[in-house]
Formats: structure tokens, C-alpha cells, sequence
């Protein structure tokens, strides 16, 4: 029933194209606000609050908000607000800073018209630390009333509300916000875990608070799917206990959600993690209805059409996500991996192309163009990534991976079979498979995932159904999980440019 529907044709979204000739008077950027407090000390609040008031506004439909990622590589240029604005792509610039002493507060928010740097409007919030959700909540709404959004007044207020009461609950999930963001910036572990406690804290301080529970599950989440990273982060628990753990944390989200639509996004998670991806599938597009704006939900409705085998809709919300993250400013490269890995090659080497002109040197960008490109049938071209790869900083198996689909493409097969010996004395599981198949080694392949067919490691099986390549029949308890769930998945298909249909 809702396979039909394509949310992008009837929404305000522009195209990547028009956008840069017309600005939307409905786009805003808000710039990480700084910290003025006497000692310096409360960056981490003037963080998450910057988050908190981007999120309140990201849930307007009519509103487009430059993302996090793009305004925090502008923190610290000099740039004024008509460059700033420029380079986001926005008509509207929302700027800001914190004082904090003692428990008083005081938050100054200006919000500038981009195309001649006039102040549209600006105010004091002046606030103890009891009143900074409501503090937090007012600033959202001030704003989007102010840039005079469709929205009823009425459920935007209900809408940019926090969820909690708590100050000390808001306060521990300000700090694990603003911990996720400098995780996400230099990449230090000890952030994202962090992070992790200070939701836990949030979460434990306030029971009814549901995007407290929300965060703290999705660490979990990560915990009991991803490969080679569930003993990093908690070796005290085995799979099982991990899966309980979220699941724990993602009921309490949904039965303390006071808003419907995000109800929907927690309950299509949960249903995904049950393997129900029927009803998972249902619940997200749904939820893109009502927030068609938002990229994460694009990415996720595109993993799980990807495990229900629906390929079109994996290739609806690639074009979604390449559309909207460039428009933001900050173009994820997770639209070039969903293009590819649907086998879409019209658009796969496109948009590579596309995100290269604006991200050169991102290294990510560059490993996931580099195979759109193989895979696209133009190894030339990738030839000129690979050689920056090698430069870049990501972890040696990414690269060595990268080298060997080089090889394989060139039919240059004693050189991947070279690196293939490498990836297969490492560890990463993954990296072993991804080989496997690019050797044409089917019965490999197979074996390296066969421990994860069992009841409770399905979770992180199931992730491999992103690569068209998998064949989830050899695998007897997916296979059944599947027929179950009525999943009907396209028929596996040889890796593109791997060594053995070379």
C-alpha cells in the first residue's frame, strides 16, 4: 500500500540545482553559539543547546536547516553572514552565545536575513537553570514563528517540547549531545562513550524522558549489530544481553513519546531489530510523510528497503539523501553507498562525481566514490581517487579493500590476490567477507558468516543484506526468519569488477 508513495514530488524540496539560483526565504542555518561565561566553561551547553533549538527547527516541514556538520566547519572562519550564508545555501542566518553564572543564565539570539546581513530579529532570554528547557523550547518556536512557517502554532509548540521536566536529566543529555558532536569532529572514542553515560545518566534522572531512552538505545543498537566493535564497546555483555539492553531502552522510549510521529521512527527501529521488515518498512514511511525533511530517516528507510529486497525504494531515498545533505551543505556519502549498492549505475557514478567537486579530500566521500566508480565501470577514473586514498587517513583495511577492487579491475590478479591474503590474516570480519567475494570464493564467503546464523546474531547477519551480493539463502535460520516476514529479496548477483568475472 505504501510502496507507491514518493514523498518528494509533492514536498517543497528544491533541487540540488535550483536551489543555488533561487533561495529558499524559508532556510535558515543556525551557527554553533558560543560561550561567553566568565570562565569559559560551558561550551558543552552552548553546544547542545545550539543542537537542541537545530532539531526543534529540522521537525518543520516547510523549513529547510542547514545541518550541524555543515555550520560547525564554519565555526571557526571568518566569514561574514552574507559568505556564511553563501556557502550554506540559506536565506537566513541564526546566530547566538551563552553567559552563564551560577545558576543564571542568559542566551542572546539574532536572527539575520543572509542577502544584506539585517537583523530580522533578536531577543535576550534571561533564565535561571530551572527554566532552560522551557528557555530552550521558547527559542525554537520564537524562531519559526518568526520566519513564519505553515505550522499551527499550536502543535509546533507541542512539537519543539523537550519531553522532560527534569533540569538535571535535560542538563546530563545537553552534555551527551555535546559529547556526540566532538566525537563526530575528531573521532575520539572516549566521547562517543561519554556520550553513551550522559544519556544513560539523562535517561535514569527522568523515566518519562523518551529522546533520553532513544539516544542511550541506539548505543546499544550499535552494541548488539556491528562486526568487530561489540567487545570495544562492552566486553561484560554477550549478544543476547546487548540486544535485551536495547531493547529495554527503545520500549520505554515508545511507551514515554508524547509525540506520535516520532513514536512512529521508535517503533519501525524496534520492528527492524525484530526483523519484522515489513512492518518496519510501514512504520518509517509513514513517518517520512509527516517529516519528509528528514535525512536520517531517508538513510534508514533505505537500509530497510534494502533488507526487504525493495530496491526502488533503497534508490528513492538515495536521491533523497544526495538531494537534501547538499542542500544543507554537508553531502553525506551514504547517497553514493545506496546508489551503488542498489545497483543503480546511471546515478551511482553521477553523484560521486557531484560530491567530489564539493568535498575534495573527504576521505569517506572519496572511498565510497571510488567504488561507485568500479562498480559504474570506469576504473580510469577511479584510478585518480585511489591515489589520494592512499593519502588519507582511514583505516588501513578501507584502503586496502579500495586497492584490491582497483586491482581486480584492472586485471591485475596476483595483486589482489596479495591483499586479499592481507585482509584475510586480519580480524575484520567484514573485510574478510568483501573479499571473499571479490575472489569468487562463494564457499568462504558462506563460512566466514556462518556463526552469525543463529537466533541471536541475526541482528548483525542481517546487515549484509545492504549488498546485493549477499545471498541470504545459504544461511537456513535467516532464510526461514525471512520466509516468515514474507521478505521476498532479489536474487543474489556476483560482485561488479570482482577478480573472478574479471
Amino acid at each position: 500500500i505504501v510502496s507507491t508513495i514518493w514523498f518528494g514530488q509533492n514536498s517543497s524540496v528544491q533541487s540540488a540545482g535550483s536551489a543555488a539560483d533561487k533561495l529558499n526565504p524559508k532556510s535558515i542555518a543556525v551557527m554553533p553559539f558560543a560561550d561567553f561565561s566568565a570562565d569559559r566553561d560551558q561550551q558543552w551547553f552552548a553546544d547542545g543547546l545550539t543542537e537542541e533549538i537545530l532539531t526543534g527547527l529540522a521537525r518543520t516541514p516547510d523549513l529547510r536547516v542547514a545541518s550541524r556538520t555543515a555550520t560547525t566547519r564554519l565555526r571557526d572562519s571568518n566569514l561574514d553572514v552574507r559568505e556564511a550564508a553563501k556557502s550554506l545555501n540559506v536565506a537566513n542566518i541564526l546566530d547566538g552565545s551563552v553567559r552563564r553564572s551560577g545558576d543564571h543564565f542568559r542566551v542572546t539570539v539574532a536572527l539575520m536575513r543572509a542577502s544584506d546581513g539585517v537583523e530580522l530579529w533578536s531577543r535576550n532570554y534571561d533564565r535561571t537553570e530551572h527554566d532552560i528547557i522551557s528557555m530552550q523550547e521558547n527559542i525554537a518556536y520564537d524562531i519559526a514563528v518568526a520566519l513564519k512557517t505553515v505550522m499551527d502554532p499550536a502543535k509546533l509548540r507541542a512539537m519543539v517540547n523537550r519531553g522532560t521536566k527534569s533540569v538535571e536529566a535535560y542538563e546530563a543529555y545537553l552534555r551527551g549531545v555535546a559529547f556526540e558532536q566532538q566525537s563526530s569532529v575528531d573521532g575520539n572514542f572516549d566521547s562517543v562513550i561519554d556520550a553513551a553515560e550522559s544519556f544513560e545518566e539523562a535517561r535514569k534522572l527522568d523515566p518519562n524522558f523518551a529522546e533520553a531512552h532513544w539516544r542511550s538505545a541506539q548505543y546499544w543498537f550499535g552494541k548488539a549489530t556491528r562486526v568487530n566493535t561489540s567487545a570495544v564497546w562492552d566486553a561484560k555483555h554477550n549478544e543476547a544481553d546487548r540486544l535485551e539492553q536495547y531493547f529495554i531502552r527503545v520500549d520505554d522510549a515508545i511507551a514515554a513519546s508524547k509525540d506520535a510521529t516520532e513514536r512512529l521512527k521508535y517503533e519501525a527501529n524496534r520492528a527492524l531489530m525484530q526483523l519484522k521488515f515489513e512492518e518496519s518498512f510501514a512504520l518509517m514511511t509513514r513517518y517520512l510523510k509527516a517529516r519528509p525533511r528528514d535525512i536520517d530517516a531517508w538513510e534508514d528507510i533505505g537500509e530497510i528497503s534494502a533488507y526487504a529486497g525493495k530496491r526502488d525504494w533503497v534508490r528513492r531515498a538515495a536521491e533523497r539523501v544526495q538531494t537534501l545533505s547538499i542542500e544543507e551543505g554537508a553531502p553525506r556519502s551514504r547517497a553514493i553507498t545506496m546508489t551503488t549498492l542498489s545497483l543503480d549505475f546511471e546515478h551511482a557514478a553521477p553523484r560521486a562525481k557531484e560530491q567530489l567537486k564539493l568535498r575534495r579530500g573527504h576521505a569517506m566521500t572519496e572511498y565510497q566514490a571510488h567504488r561507485a566508480l568500479i562498480w559504474s565501470g570506469q576504473p580510469a577514473e577511479a584510478r585518480k581517487i585511489l591515489d589520494r586514498l592512499t593519502q588519507s587517513k582511514l583505516p588501513e583495511i578501507n584502503m586496502t579493500l579500495a586497492r584490491m577492487r582497483q586491482a581486480c579491475a584492472e586485471k591485475n590478479i596476483n595483486e589482489a590476490r596479495k591483499l586479499a591474503d592481507q585482509v584475510y590474516a586480519s580480524p575484520d570480519t567484514t573485510g574478510k567477507w568483501q573479499v571473499a567475494q571479490m575472489m569468487g570464493d562463494s564457499d568462504r564467503a558462506k563460512a566466514i558468516l556462518q556463526p552469525l546464523d543463529h537466533p541471536e546474531r541475526l541482528p548483525t547477519l542481517v546487515q549484509y543484506m545492504t549488498y546485493p551480493s549477499f545471498d541470504a539463502n545459504v544461511y537456513p535460520v535467516l532464510r526461514d526468519t525471512l520466509a516468515r516476514d514474507g521478505t521476498n529479496r532479489p536474487e543474489a548477483i556476483s560482485m561488479p569488477y570482482a577478480c573472478k568475472s574479471t
